[in-house]
């Protein structure tokens, strides 16, 4: 397992979690950061088709043994920054490590809804205004191009093993830069 990988186990917060993705049954859904796959069968019980994007290697037998009878779920063993990340819907606990790149990246796909639980650090920086203290060239490109909603807080309890930082759930839906 990579280092400093945490996996949420809380199934009430999944359920949670998927429900905000808002999925209908005729969608496709990305999923970064598999991890064991249980957010992927949340997500596959409503989704048309479910295409989990895990990087660490090591997980690959464990997700397959666990989503093998979800006929709607492929499992991509490879780095979601180097993906075609163009879907209905976008989900995932995101590696913390890549949130930042991740954001700058999205506005290039086609996607309607983007859920992804993120430190808590991280979602108020997206959401900083001009003249806070977590204000930056980030915030900036977020706010121009999402808009971003704070859904829930994920207290670290929900993941094993538990994180040092908090979590939050935020969503993502692209702005119409044409409208404005």
């Amino acid at each position: 397992m990579e280092k400093d990988q945490h996996f949420m186990v809380n199934k009430e917060i999944v359920r949670k979690i998927a429900s905000l993705a808002e999925i209908a049954s005729n969608e496709t859904v990305i999923e970064i950061g598999a991890g064991k796959g249980i957010l992927t069968k949340e997500l596959a019980k409503t989704a048309r088709k479910v295409i989990t994007i895990e990087v660490d290697k090591k997980l690959k037998p464990i997700l397959e043994r666990n989503l093998r009878s979800y006929k709607n779920v492929s499992v991509l063993i490879k780095n979601a920054l180097k993906s075609d990340l163009s879907a209905d819907k976008i989900v995932g606990s995101l590696p913390y490590a890549i949130c930042e790149a991740l954001i700058q990246k999205l506005p290039s796909f086609d996607f309607k809804r983007a859920v992804f639980t993120v430190s808590k650090s991280f979602a108020y920086r997206l959401l900083a205004k001009p003249g806070d203290d977590n204000y930056s060239k980030l915030s900036k490109f977020a706010q121009e191009n999402f808009k971003i909603s704070i859904e829930m807080d994920v207290p670290k309890e929900a993941f094993e093993p538990r994180p040092k930082a908090n979590s939050m759930v935020i969503s993502l839906i692209k702005t119409d830069k044409k409208r404005r």
